[in-house]
């Protein structure tokens, strides 16, 4: 199966892939559907990965994946909308198997620093959150 019908089948099942082989079920329909109703999947699926999501962030790349469907299909989506398609499809490529997030290295202060361009690391020290909300790497599944 190639990448883009596997995608596309992904996106045709995502319920089933969502709730997984041993579980009841249950939980509301995802509300990133709502604007890929009626839509030809496959076309979907073939923008998604015309991009090579390797390295990149994962919240800008559920939005850039989000606003390059919104294009093909001519949507006006807000920004809740628009979020919650990014949602389905960076989800759909993790439960297609050709991409997974992974979490990258705690950056140390100094790391940080340079970053976020500040002169010394007592700016950075103030103003630096050790722990921020997770924002994860697109990684190619391979084999």
């Amino acid at each position: 199966m190639s990448d883009i019908s596997q995608l596309a089948h992904v996106l045709r099942q995502y319920e089933v892939f969502r709730k997984g082989p041993d579980s009841k079920g249950g939980g509301d329909f995802h509300k990133g559907f709502i604007p890929l109703e009626g839509k030809d999947l496959e076309k979907v699926a073939e923008r998604v990965l015309k991009r090579d999501w390797s390295n990149c962030k994962a919240i800008a790349s559920m939005y850039k994946m989000a606003e390059s469907v919104e294009r093909l299909l001519h949507l006006k989506l807000d920004s809740k909308a628009r979020r919650d398609l990014g949602r389905l499809l960076i989800s759909s490529l993790c439960y297609a198997e050709l991409y997974r997030l992974d979490r990258e290295d705690e950056d140390d202060l100094q790391t940080a620093s340079e970053r976020l361009g500040h002169a010394s690391t007592a700016t950075t020290k103030k103003f630096y959150r050790n722990k921020p909300t997770e924002v994860l790497p697109l990684s190619h599944k391979t084999g």
